[in-house]
């Protein structure tokens, strides 16, 4: 993927317990295999924390990634609680914040 058309988004859940950070660690295993094109959206992984949870996607289209990703952690137990940051470029470009329900 060119650096140049690199789009980011960045999915928060916090706060989390222990037990609801344990099912995201499960969803990590699928993102994993569900998003397999790098060209469209490319799961990063993950940070943890003590009670945030925090996805990392990668692609050439924030709108059209944030569009993929939602309907797949919509039903998580925790995503009252989540926060979607889209960032149209590199560093210092454009960012929108959405909740994810």
């Amino acid at each position: 993927m060119s650096e140049i058309a690199i789009h980011f988004v960045r999915v928060i859940f916090k706060p989390v317990s222990e037990e609801e950070i344990g099912f995201l660690l499960g969803e990590d295993e699928r993102l994993n295999g569900l998003f397999t094109d790098p060209s469209v959206v490319e799961y990063d992984g993950f940070e943890r924390g003590k009670q945030d949870f925090i996805m990392y996607f990668y692609g050439t289209d924030a709108d059209r990634m944030t569009s993929m990703i939602i309907p797949e952690l919509r039903n998580l137990p925790c995503s009252d609680r989540a926060i979607v940051v889209r960032r149209y470029g590199d560093h210092g470009a454009r960012e929108e914040t959405m909740k994810l329900n």
